[in-house]
């Protein structure tokens, strides 16, 4: 039987979208349909999908809380596609749970929620607000007997006071990676994927770099991949790349919507200093290409990564330094990191084993 799956993702463009774009992909090539609503477009999304499908606009003054406007729209973009396409299985397949709305009927829809993502510091009240909408969103898909994913333990750990978390399947985020991208650079190039921001812990890495030996930094050069941030605009990085003397050492090099096929595949390393993370596909992707990782122990990054397997878990910018060094000087002991990746990468976190698990739960729900 074939199906119809209308994945909601409010903006198209980074990690969500990459996962959702990954299994549409998958999905399309075994004759399925899928069809995609959103509230915030952006062209990274035509880069993603190797099949085009339908999109639907659904409107949502963009605004910090508008994923709960966004998620309102579900039942309209169901109940019209429904009556336009009579003789299709359709299911919803909700990312992340701030898109399903706070009041949003969709007890009578076929639905996954896949939830990705933290909500952050309780301390801030915006997001104590939000959480607390979250969680009575999460609630009430229990109670219609819904199904809900998560992509870490982590995630499902942070909501397992208010919810039963024997009510959530985790299916770890999978990606295709073909190793033969994989590019040697002449210099030893570490890599920051993500916004340039402290959330993402952009200063963590450049602070770190800063701290290399001149002698060693020399011989190497990082390269980030993503927005720039009113803390981290591209002209304050201007400043201080020149005041630190590291003019043809650090690149920023904006938002690149294939980083997976162009931009990691030239790493040596991969820098994950976030503070508060999901799961971070970013660190799939390199490890399929047999990069180390080196990251922070927040969220779901340490499901992944092992200190001293395949990477290292880093405390600050000082050992984050050391780490760097060390990789860099000892061939060996990257070498075998570097194994170690491509190991964890397809023992766990292929796009098959992604993709099936979501298929069998789309069959289930019907």
């Amino acid at each position: 039987m074939k199906l119809t799956v209308i994945h909601f993702v409010h903006t198209l463009y980074g990690g969500v979208a990459s996962v959702a774009a990954n299994i549409i992909n998958y999905m399309q090539e075994n004759g399925n349909k899928c069809v995609i609503a959103y509230s915030v477009y952006d062209p990274a999304i035509e880069s993603m999908i190797d099949i085009p499908c339908e999109m639907i606009k659904v409107d949502a003054m963009n605004f910090p809380g508008s994923y709960m406007i966004f998620g309102m729209g579900i039942h309209k973009v169901y109940r019209h596609y429904c009556q336009k396409h009579k003789d299709e299985k359709v299911i919803c397949h909700v990312h992340n749970v701030q898109a399903l709305g706070s009041c949003a009927n969709w007890s009578d829809i076929p639905l996954i929620c896949t939830l990705h993502s933290l909500c952050g510091d309780e301390q801030n009240v915006r997001l104590k607000i939000s959480n607390m909408l979250y969680t009575f969103a999460l609630k009430r898909l229990i109670r219609y007997n819904k199904k809900i994913t998560s992509v870490s333990k982590a995630i499902v750990d942070y909501y397992a006071n208010s919810i039963d978390k024997r009510k959530i399947e985790v299916i770890y985020n999978g990606c295709f990676i073909d190793i033969n991208k994989r590019s040697k650079q002449k210099k030893f190039t570490i890599g920051h994927v993500g916004n340039l921001s402290m959330a993402k812990g952009w200063d963590t890495l450049f602070n770190a770099f800063v701290l290399l030996p001149d002698d060693q930094k020399q011989k190497m050069r990082l390269m980030a991949a993503g927005k720039e941030t009113e803390m981290f605009s591209y002209e304050k990085m201007d400043q201080l790349i020149s005041q630190n003397n590291l003019c043809g050492l650090v690149e920023c090099l904006g938002y690149i919507s294939c980083a997976k096929d162009t931009f990691i595949p030239q790493l040596d390393i991969l820098v994950l200093a976030s503070r508060n993370e999901g799961l971070g596909l970013v660190q799939v992707e390199a490890m399929g290409y047999g990069i180390p990782v080196l990251g922070r122990a927040v969220g779901g990054i340490t499901e992944i990564l092992e200190n001293g397997y395949n990477g290292f878990v880093i405390k600050d910018e000082y050992d984050l330094a050391q780490k760097i060094s060390l990789l860099a000087t000892d061939r060996e002991l990257y070498k075998r990191l570097s194994v170690n990746a491509r190991a964890t990468y397809e023992s766990r976190f292929t796009l098959e084993k992604m993709c099936d698990a979501y298929k069998n739960l789309y069959y289930e729900i019907l």
